[in-house]
């Protein structure tokens, strides 16, 4: 009797309980920018060295920079040195970068100024979008726009089984 029940349970059909979910999104995306400008001012240095020499500036300041406290522009001082009176070798190395002067006013997209590095962007436009999506969920007749656009589309397919 227990090698018929064990052949039975062999040729019996199996029962298997899941859900599976199925899903398939098509989707399409639209970013337009506004305009923007961004600056980044260079700075400056200056250095002096030297050996055997000294500076008649008061207070035996080095050369430098000043800034005009009402304009904030940045002007170049020079040093004023001289060679002390018992040297026989001396040298002197001065090394200048002269920054990027402060902006006064607005910048308008587009404008280029004396700074080091200048990035402009125009405001997108927002026209001009078209786009076709089949009930196949093809997608055809992708147009970005106007300038400062971005389109972006996708199909996702998923498969979930529990």
């Amino acid at each position: 009797m227990k090698k018929l029940f064990a052949l039975l349970l062999l040729f019996s059909p199996s029962v298997v309980l899941a859900d599976v979910t199925s899903s398939m999104m098509t989707t399409v995306s639209v970013q337009v920018n506004a305009a923007g400008t961004q600056v980044e001012r260079l700075g400056g240095s200056y250095t002096a060295s030297g050996t055997n020499v000294g500076t008649t500036n008061t207070g035996d300041e080095l050369g430098g920079f000043s800034v005009n406290s009402t304009t904030n522009a940045v002007t170049f001082d020079a040093g004023q040195y001289s060679i002390n009176s018992n040297a026989t070798n001396w040298s002197l190395t001065e090394s200048l970068l002269q920054p990027d002067t402060m902006q006064s006013g607005t910048l308008d997209v587009g404008d280029v100024n004396n700074f080091g590095s200048v990035i402009s962007t125009d405001a997108g436009v927002g026209t001009g979008f078209d786009v076709t999506i089949g009930s196949d969920h093809t997608i055809t007749d992708l147009d970005a726009g106007g300038a400062g656009s971005i389109t972006t589309g996708s199909f996702v397919t998923s498969v979930t089984t529990q």
